[in-house]
């Protein structure tokens, strides 16, 4: 299949990708593009057990719905009590654990992709030394172990070292925005990251050799800010819940809601909601799933798991996707509108990227992404794209 774009020069904002040849809206433009590197998530480890090199999910559904409920009294995860799943059904991937890396994956072709391509090289200078660095990432941020995955496949791989230094890059304490508070000083501010780069730079250095100039490592995390993309693997198991649909799931459900709740008051809603605004959108979404649950006459019982659904936040939050960052060296070529005429989807189960056509594209038109939520108001989708370094001065933003 010939390529159907190439980086070019994009005026006044350096390079862009742009359309080799049209494209109909819904087409794929970059079809499973490979990462140069991606990781999971830190928060998203307890909720989807996933590969740790292309973020599928792990093992079994029994198995992530023990994750999830954490095991509740009650849950009845067993494989035997749950609709479709006796006699290993709903086995989703093997479960290969990597001895030398201490990492997990879906597949012997996963675990020995990650050991030739980062892993060998991470653990040169034993594992503990690896671990103690990706503990600190853990802790701080977790792009340092992207940049430590995407700097150990440059040393033997001259292709991944020409695109990392294609990538636009800015050394990582200018790239971090100043928070909207007129009482932080800009120069503490920034003196926090140069440390905490310090700290990461000492452990890098003790488990990968040869290892690149601090500004080097600087200049990657800069880069990984600008040009990384969230990675979102849809759960199987929220589809497995949502085709199932039979009663025999309900005190699965309600346990991995309690959980779900329990996490929440601990920590605080997710996503910038307020408590007040969960509540309403749970009740709103109760009478919807009670009204549907009329009008479709379904059985009492599967009302009722219909209700524990949508009343715990719905099939997405309680059955999270596998959630990361990935550095796709195509895609990062991609700049931003606030009226995008593309977007990057994860459709085969795993972090490879996919760039879809939301429009038709002509030949020789320019892809453009949303860096941010669509969704979002002027003013707050202002300050998302701040974190880019540039303000938009779109008719969308500025009408």
């Amino acid at each position: 299949m010939a390529p159907t774009t190439a980086v070019r020069p994009s005026p006044g904002r350096g390079r862009g990708l742009f359309a080799t040849s049209a494209v109909a809206a819904g087409g794929a433009l970059i079809q499973h593009e490979s990462p140069l590197a991606a990781i999971q998530e830190v928060g998203n480890r307890g909720e989807a057990l996933a590969c740790g090199h292309c973020l599928r999910f792990l093992g079994s559904i029994a198995e992530q719905l023990r994750v999830l409920t954490q095991e509740e009294p009650g849950a009845q995860v067993a494989p035997a009590v749950l609709p479709g799943l006796a006699d290993g059904a709903g086995r989703l991937s093997e479960v290969v654990m990597c001895e030398r890396s201490g990492e997990v994956f879906c597949s012997a072709a996963c675990r020995d992709a990650a050991w030739l391509g980062y892993n060998r090289a991470l653990t040169a200078a034993g594992l503990e030394p690896f671990e103690a660095f990706k503990e600190h990432a853990y802790a701080t941020n977790c792009s340092f172990l992207l940049a430590a995955r995407c700097l150990a496949r440059a040393v033997d791989d001259g292709e991944c070292a020409r695109q990392l230094a294609a990538l636009e890059a800015r050394p990582w304490e200018s790239v971090a925005v100043l928070p909207a508070n007129d009482e932080v000083d800009e120069a503490e501010f920034r003196a926090q990251f140069v440390e905490l780069l310090a700290e990461s730079y000492d452990l890098l250095r003790g488990t990968l050799s040869p290892c690149v100039p601090i500004e080097a490592y600087s200049r990657l995390m800069g880069a990984i800010e600008l040009n990384s993309v969230g990675v979102e693997v849809d759960s199987p198991v929220a589809a497995y819940v949502e085709s199932s649909a039979e009663a025999a799931l309900l005190p699965m459900v309600e346990a991995i809601s309690a959980v779900r709740l329990a996490d929440e008051q601990q920590h605080g809603c997710n996503e910038g909601e307020d408590e007040d605004e969960l509540e309403e959108a749970e009740v709103a979404e109760v009478a919807e799933a009670e009204v549907a649950g009329a009008e479709s006459g379904e059985a009492e019982q599967t009302s009722a798991l219909a209700g524990a659904i949508h009343s715990g936040g719905g099939l997405d939050y309680l059955f999270p996707r596998a959630e990361g960052r990935g550095l796709f060296a195509s895609i990062a070529a991609c700049n931003h509108a606030c009226t995008p005429n593309a977007q990057v989807v994860f459709l085969d189960g795993s972090c490879a990227a996919t760039l879809q056509a939301l429009l038709d594209i002509g030949e020789g038109d320019e892809l453009e992404i949303s860096y941010t939520d669509a969704e979002l108001e002027p003013a707050d989708r202002e300050l998302a794209l701040g974190d880019y370094g540039f303000a938009c001065a779109c008719d969308v933003c500025h009408p």
